[in-house]
């Protein structure tokens, strides 16, 4: 939906801004370090948060930092200083990106906070929510209880499940692949003990974080078929086209893949491929009509999809779609929204967005700066 969503008469959707920030937010060290099959251990987790002043002294924020060629732009505004629709100025920093990649996460995630950050301004503007002024029919979507690092003990990797369980959640995932794959065994029996935990009425899904050959997570799979696994995450490389088409027909558990796509175009490719359940991350691709692109793959192939990332923001996508599910990597993302002052409520399955104009988060701006937990990285004006 475009920033014409809204009735023309009560905004004026062209934008210009007089000041850029940039604060790199600390919540702090992570309860439990996270790791995964590929990555890790993470004991912390900063995020980068965007600032936009307009030039009627309305704020729009956003989860990313810029890149200096994208402070200078905002601030002149075009050529003669012009104030541009959210689409002009999508345009415009999309293709003077060109260069740097459009599937550079350097480039997309920029963009996604810079779209973001606007419709933010234009929500205020309208008076409406985030999520309706992007043509949301519903307040409440979906969402599913992630973790299960692969650092866990068994014991404590069964504790976590069982406690989200009794958070509310009733589609659980789990991490796969320990040690970049080479403790398949043992991964087995953790899957197994999960499920044997939870029962059988909470769905499961895994994800192996695209630690393993086609043959690799073909023999994995066959292992914990029997387990009714909801599907099966980043089970190869995420490039590897090749071993998606090879594993998807023969694979006993619906493949997921996605996460990593940081153009649209690539989830066209993962419906060639024979891919069952996409997976498209609004902070990984550039601004809110390219995610609704992605999705639009999934819906036209017909595949399962869901969306991770910040997870209190991407409840508001979400919303302007009639399927879809939220992750929330619960040791994460759970941990960052201790920067926020007001947020989503999170409870028995479902995210309820607020009715307040604007983004669905506040940042506790006093309460960091409190704790000397903001860095300022970039404060220009024009």
């Amino acid at each position: 939906m475009n920033a014409s969503a809204a009735p023309a008469s009560t905004f004026d959707p062209n934008l210009r801004f007089v000041r850029v920030q940039c604060d790199e937010l600390d919540p702090g060290p992570l309860p439990v370090a996270f790791q995964d099959s590929t990555m890790g251990p993470f004991t912390h987790w900063k995020v980068g948060w965007l600032r936009l002043t307009a030039d009627d002294g309305r704020v729009g924020q956003g989860p990313t930092m810029l890149p200096e060629g994208f402070v200078d732009e905002l601030l002149k505004g075009g050529q003669v200083g012009e104030a541009m629709t959210v689409e002009r100025w999508w345009h415009k920093l999309y293709w003077m990106s060109r260069n740097g990649g459009h599937r550079s996460p350097a480039t997309t995630g920029p963009i996604f906070g810079v779209d973001l950050a606007m419709r933010d301004i234009l929500a205020q503007r309208a008076g409406l929510p985030l999520h309706r002024f992007l043509g949301a029919a519903r307040d409440v979507v979906p969402v599913y209880g992630s973790g299960g690092g692969t650092n866990l003990t068994t014991d404590a990797l069964v504790a976590e499940m069982a406690d989200m369980v009794a958070s509310g959640f009733t589609t659980l995932k789990m991490k796969v692949g320990t040690d970049f794959g080479t403790r398949m065994a043992g991964d087995v029996e953790r899957v197994r003990a999960v499920r044997r935990a939870i029962g059988a009425k909470i769905a499961l899904a895994i994800d192996g974080n695209q630690t393993w050959s086609a043959d690799e997570a073909l023999h994995f799979a066959r292992q914990v078929a029997d387990l009714d696994i909801a599907w099966f995450e980043e089970p190869v490389h995420s490039a590897d086209r090749a071993a998606l088409r090879a594993l998807c027909p023969v694979c006993p558990i619906p493949v997921a893949m996605g996460e990593s796509e940081n153009h649209p175009l690539g989830f066209r490719d993962l419906v060639e491929c024979g891919v069952p359940h996409l997976q498209p991350s609004p902070h990984a691709l550039p601004g809110f009509e390219a995610w609704t692109r992605a999705v639009s793959f999934a819906e036209a192939g017909g595949r399962a999809w869901s969306s991770g990332g910040f997870s209190h923001l991407t409840a508001a996508y979400l919303a302007t779609r009639p399927a879809g599910v939220v992750e929330y990597l619960r040791s994460i993302i759970g941990h960052l929204a201790t920067v926020y002052e007001t947020m989503p409520r999170i409870a028995d399955g479902t995210i309820t967005l607020p009715t307040t104009p604007g983004l669905p988060v506040s940042v506790a701006w006093g309460r960091l700066e409190e704790r000397k937990a903001v860095r300022g990285v970039v404060d220009r004006k024009r």
